[in-house]
């Protein structure tokens, strides 16, 4: 059973007039309906291809094997710099 957040967002966290860019992410695929119905709301998709292509290009979680030289994916680091761009980018209530 899903819990409902454990706070609300402050009304003053928001700046009034600010530029707001709907993005919806999966690390899937969408249908042709799903990729309509976006487009026509002003919903940017991100496709799970994208994504990683994404974390890939930006070595996140990635080091390179000794053996082969190709790049893995290694969970610790992938840990470690998700706890490192939580704190550069959490706002301050």
């Amino acid at each position: 059973m899903l819990e409902p957040p454990s706070h609300r967002v402050p009304d003053d966290f928001y700046r009034r007039g600010e530029t707001c860019i709907r993005v919806f992410i999966t690390t899937a695929d969408y249908t042709g309906p799903a990729a309509g119905e976006a487009g026509s709301n002003d919903i940017f998709l991100v496709h799970g291809r994208e994504l990683a292509e994404f974390l890939v290009m930006h070595r996140v979680g990635l080091v390179q094997d000794f053996g082969s030289g190709q790049l893995v994916f290694h969970e610790d680091e992938f840990d470690q710099r998700l706890h490192q761009s939580r704190g550069r980018y959490k706002r301050q209530f």
